[in-house]
């Protein structure tokens, strides 16, 4: 086990001296042998002892191209910001952590993330990351993607799943990030509402954030994309009891627990009224989230833009690509949830 022991970083320091510290961090485990996130943190963690705090910074070992893009986290950051971020990652429970991360994924960007979706507050990050881990730590999402089938959760038949809520994972973005395809226009909420709860919907939700999650640290990116098709809605659905709560429960999932995640969201074949409904839950959004998100009413408008993200072999026929719907294959031979695999099936 690796000992390093850091001097104080004054306020007066050179502005490149938090990024000597944060690197001789990472350059520490860059002989490492990769981890397994599987494993207890303790094979493969490394122990730094900060004099200024007296606490332990745990950084988790990994390749050394892996320490080379934690590296480039620092990026675009100013002196004090940097300094902030070291001070953070000095306060944060290494083994809370690293427990709920998939491989590829690591301590030090898992706690940007937090860092980034608070502007910078130590104190707010620390809280909001507070908050995630206890979540995290009472539903167990990382072992449900691993042992859990996903129209468990939802608690619906494979054929209800079609008719009421089909979300999946398509493929990958030409950057390599997540694809999800979410088609909420086929949602009629009351009959959604009458075949389960709200609980094992958000649950259900929860479950492919995860999954995207871990396809995200497969390919080594941070961000996935969605694309939620509005074709066939019914506006009735957009004001209907529940409604909100259910859109405020998604944010919540996405933006209070996986901050930073999502690249860009495309919302195609829009009718008049999602305007409107948009208009009204836009004020639980934050600003970034809210630039990620675009809105597109007709096939001409959306399809350039989608295309020029995500290869056509990638896509199916009715987003204008030359693959196949992942979706409609996986479920059409599960005729009852038992039948099922689970979420890495529609890879």
């Amino acid at each position: 086990m690796t000992w390093l022991y850091l001097s104080r970083v004054g306020s007066d320091a050179e502005d490149d001296s938090v990024d000597d510290e944060f690197s001789s961090l990472l350059q520490a485990t860059s002989d490492q042998p990769s981890s397994d996130a599987t494993k207890p943190a303790s094979e493969t963690e490394i122990q730094t002892e900060s004099v200024r705090q007296g606490s332990l910074i745990h950084l988790s070992a990994g390749k050394t191209a892996e320490n080379k893009i934690d590296r480039n986290l620092l990026e675009g950051m100013t002196a004090k910001q940097r300094k902030d971020f070291i001070s953070m990652l000095r306060q944060v429970d290494y083994d809370a952590i690293s427990e709920h991360l998939w491989t590829g994924d690591s301590v030090a960007k898992y706690v940007m993330r937090f860092f980034k979706a608070r502007k910078c507050s130590v104190a707010r990050a620390l809280a909001m990351l507070k908050t995630d881990l206890a979540w995290r730590e009472k539903h167990r999402w990382k072992e449900a993607v691993l042992t859990k089938k996903p129209l468990d959760l939802i608690g619906l038949s494979a054929e209800q799943l079609q008719a009421l809520l089909p979300i999946w994972h398509q493929g990958y973005c030409k950057n390599g990030a997540p694809l999800s395809i979410q088609i909420f226009g086929a949602v009629r909420l009351p009959s959604l509402l009458a075949a389960t709860t709200l609980d094992n919907i958000c649950a259900f939700q929860s479950h492919h954030s995860e999954g995207l999650a871990r396809l995200c640290s497969e390919k080594n990116v941070d961000k996935w994309v969605i694309i939620i098709d509005a074709a066939s809605s019914d506006p009735r659905s957009f004001f209907a009891q529940g409604a909100f709560g259910w859109a405020r429960s998604m944010n919540d999932i996405d933006a209070n627990h996986n901050p930073e995640r999502l690249g860009s969201m495309l919302i195609i074949n829009a009718p008049k009224v999602l305007y409107t409904f948009y208009s009204l839950l836009s004020y639980v959004l934050d600003d970034v989230t809210k630039k990620k998100i675009r809105i597109f009413a007709t096939r001409e408008q959306w399809m350039p833009v989608l295309h020029e993200l995500v290869d056509l072999d990638q896509l199916p026929p009715e987003y204008g690509g030359t693959g196949y719907n992942k979706f409609r294959r996986v479920y059409s031979a599960a005729p009852s949830h038992k039948s099922y695999l689970s979420t890495p099936s529609l890879n």
